[in-house]
């Protein structure tokens, strides 16, 4: 009866523990000052982002785990209301209606290295409006803003990103009043960047088509590398017959092709990634890194809460942990990091594709 009492305890502990996993939404402040006068009569928004919701995520009170940082609503709701309630007082009837195209919005905490890293990612192309209500690109934005205080406020640095693109929009709009229209290299989707007008809506049918990928919509990935990113999308990889080899001593991951004509086998110098049994592997830095998808995009498993993961990462427990004397891909052991920025000394761990450029980033 004492065994018995004791594996229900061990259990019931277990449960209270999954429990513990929880989104943190993210709630904007907005300050009490008002801002100067500015040129603008207004700011919508469209989002181009593959998650709209999930925007990083902070250190758990569960080891080897992370809480998830959310947007209620989504990002488009959540940063329209800030807009409309922060820059009220400095709109004017008679400015420039302005349009921000978010392509990255992005945030958390990284305390599993032996310092502690906040950062927030903004990217977001900027265009404005002319009488017919036809977009004219301005000009991109792109800043991280990083804190390495002990008890960082993540909201506080999102509003100062936030009024950074602002004060940069502003700018952008003095400028054009006196050189025209802006139209180099500003990152709209795809089919939308070499125009130099468009409707906000013919843009939001632009981001749609550009999720029109296989990999997003097919249930079965059959089995294979993909040899490049638009591999991946097109649920098409190029190489059906593989295997894979540890070396115990490095931990680094090789794949293998076999010949069509012998039983010889060559190296994959390049992939991408490789599907197995219907899971989904990033290749990088010779791991595997278990993927899987979340909204229009994909994230690492490891980032998604273990109650409702599908990635089990199986294939990766039986043929790659179990020749490196390891069986959680999951642990903290597994973080795989970035710089911040190009040639900065802080790094914070990659938690999702970017489905741009089909690398691994935050």
């Amino acid at each position: 009866m004492r065994i018995l009492f004791f594996i229900a305890c061990v259990w019931l502990g277990s449960i209270t523990g999954l429990k513990a996993q929880k989104s943190r939404p993210l709630k904007l402040s907005v300050a009490n000052h008002s801002f100067r006068q500015s040129g603008l009569s207004s700011i919508d928004i469209v989002i181009n982002l593959p998650d709209s919701v999930f925007l990083g995520v902070v250190p758990s009170d569960i080891s080897n785990t992370n809480d998830r940082i959310v947007a209620e609503g989504g990002v488009g709701q959540m940063l329209s209301h800030f807009v409309n309630e922060e820059y009220a007082s400095a709109f004017s009837p008679s400015g420039v209606k302005l349009l921000w195209t978010i392509n990255h919005f992005a945030m958390g905490i990284d305390s599993s290295q032996n310092s502690r890293t906040a950062y927030v990612k903004i990217g977001a192309a900027v265009s404005n409006a002319d009488s017919l209500d036809t977009y004219h690109p301005l000009g991109n934005f792109d800043t991280v803003l990083i804190n390495n205080d002990k008890e960082v406020d993540l909201a506080a640095l999102t509003v100062a990103a936030i009024n950074s693109l602002y004060d940069y929009s502003e700018q952008l709009v003095a400028k054009h009043s006196k050189v025209g229209f802006l139209t180099s290299s500003s990152k709209l989707p795809d089919n939308m960047a070499a125009k130099n007008s468009f409707t906000k809506e013919q843009l939001i049918e632009d981001i749609q088509k550009q999720r029109n990928w296989r990999i997003l919509s097919d249930s079965v990935r059959p089995k294979g590398i993909y040899r490049s990113f638009q591999e991946f999308k097109n649920n098409a990889p190029s190489i059906q017959n593989f295997y894979l080899k540890v070396d115990t001593t490095t931990k680094q991951v090789s794949l293998y092709q076999f010949s069509v004509t012998d039983s010889s086998a060559n190296k994959v110098d390049s992939a991408w990634g490789l599907s197995i049994n219907n899971e989904l592997y990033k290749y990088s830095n010779g791991h595997l890194y278990a993927i899987e998808k979340s909204g229009n995009g994909f994230v690492l498993s490891k980032y998604l809460n273990y109650m409702t993961r599908k990635n089990q990462a199986i294939f990766w427990r039986r043929y790659v942990g179990n020749r490196q004397g390891d069986d959680n891909p999951y642990d903290d052991a597994h973080i795989y990091r970035i710089p911040v920025f190009k040639n900065s000394p802080a790094k914070v761990q990659v938690i999702r594709v970017d489905m741009s450029s089909g690398n691994l980033g935050f």
